[in-house]
């Protein structure tokens, strides 16, 4: 999973370091707890990326493309360090299995796991040339991910230079601290790159019953509730039209 992100992660760390060296300053690690166990996983799916400009495809979006889905299991957890594998399977066929060691109060493991429990507000550690700084969830709010309802942080960044422009949209499961859905965009010298992925499997949480969320099953039951009625008023106008017995 590091191999695909690792893109992701160098583009995006640059812009925030230029953009952010004023204002943030480092985290203290005694903030933060995990939310996943050994055990856990997450898999990933609906991998998307373009590309536009001059030259051959990037090897990552070409990459990118051809990634059927990821698995992201957890191995062991000891304080906020995690171990996790993740393993990599290709439209092709072939597979790769990586090994993430971190600390997620120190970003480590940031975008795929950040700290637990974090809400709109709160800084998500992002290590930075060897320093952790701050970059804050913009919301917390509910959505629905791999059927079920979850309250998830949300951070939106965007930077634009004459040369530069990036934009980044993440969800993070607020509960877990586990990555749900990540899409970027990058354009430099001519060259524009996007790529996005979510989450489509888990057994961190069960979904909702019979997959439905909490908001479109309220309007399901009343949909059949509507239904009972009419079927009971058929019923009733039919016993009303049908025939007495008369005797003979």
């Amino acid at each position: 999973m590091k191999e695909i992100t690792a893109s992701f992660c160098k583009g995006f760390l640059v812009a925030i370091f230029i953009t952010l060296l004023t204002s943030v300053s480092p985290i203290s690690a005694a903030e933060y707890t995990v939310g996943v166990k050994a055990g856990e996983w997450i898999k990933y799916g609906e991998f998307s990326a373009s590309y536009t400009g001059i030259g051959t495809e990037p090897a990552e979006i070409t990459v990118w493309n051809s990634t059927e889905w990821m698995k992201l299991e957890i191995q062991s957890v000891s304080g906020t360090n995690v171990t996790a594998e993740a393993f990599s399977y290709y439209i092709d066929g072939t597979n790769n299995t990586q090994e993430m060691v971190g600390d997620v109060a120190t970003g480590d493991l940031s975008p795929e796991i950040i700290p637990a429990g974090l809400k709109k507000g709160d800084a998500v550690s992002m290590l930075i040339s060897g320093v952790t700084f701050n970059v804050i969830i913009n919301n917390t709010l509910t959505r629905t991910y791999v059927n079920a309802n979850r309250r998830v942080n949300f951070l939106n960044f965007a930077y634009s230079d004459p040369v530069f422009t990036l934009r980044f949209t993440v969800f993070w499961d607020q509960a877990t601290g586990v990555l749900l859905k990540l899409f970027r965009y990058q354009s430099m010298s001519g060259q524009t790159k996007q790529w996005s992925f979510k989450a489509i499997e888990t057994n961190m949480w069960s979904p909702d019953n019979l997959g439905l969320t909490s908001d479109n099953a309220i309007y399901i039951v009343g949909i059949m509730a509507v239904v009972v009625v009419i079927v009971a008023g058929f019923f009733f106008v039919g016993r009303r039209k049908q025939a007495p017995n008369v005797a003979s």
